[in-house]
């Protein structure tokens, strides 16, 4: 038996499945966020409908790599790099329109993704 790693030498825990109904923990997927009056469905994924919401840019540090949107219900949507840099870009200006997709999370909203909207 190793002193470092003190599970050496026994047989792996099994892990549940995430679709397993036996796991307590499972998570159903992300609940997806779609205010009335500014969503706008733009097709369908799998049988699933997508709604593109609308906000406006609170700010955005390139440099910490995270911001947060305004939504039109006036509720922070929160932003990080790699999101921006799916849309082609490596930073977002305050007052930027956006249209993005959310979802609802343990520690808030957080946009899935955004497209930069011409005013």
């Amino acid at each position: 038996m190793c002193p470092i790693c003190p599970s050496a030498g026994r047989s792996p825990v099994p892990r549940a499945l995430p679709g397993d109904p036996a796991n307590s923990a499972a998570r159903t997927g992300p609940r997806r966020l779609s205010p009335r009056g500014v969503r706008r469905r733009v097709g369908t994924v799998a049988g699933s409908e997508i709604d593109v919401e609308r906000g406006v840019v609170k700010w955005f540090d390139a440099r910490m790599g995270y911001g947060f949107i305004v939504d039109a219900q006036g509720r922070d949507v929160f932003v990080h790099r790699r999101i921006v840099r799916r849309a082609g870009r490596r930073r977002l200006e305050p007052g930027e329109p956006v249209e993005y997709e959310a979802e609802a999370t343990p520690r808030g909203i957080k946009a899935t993704r955004i497209v930069v909207a011409r005013p």
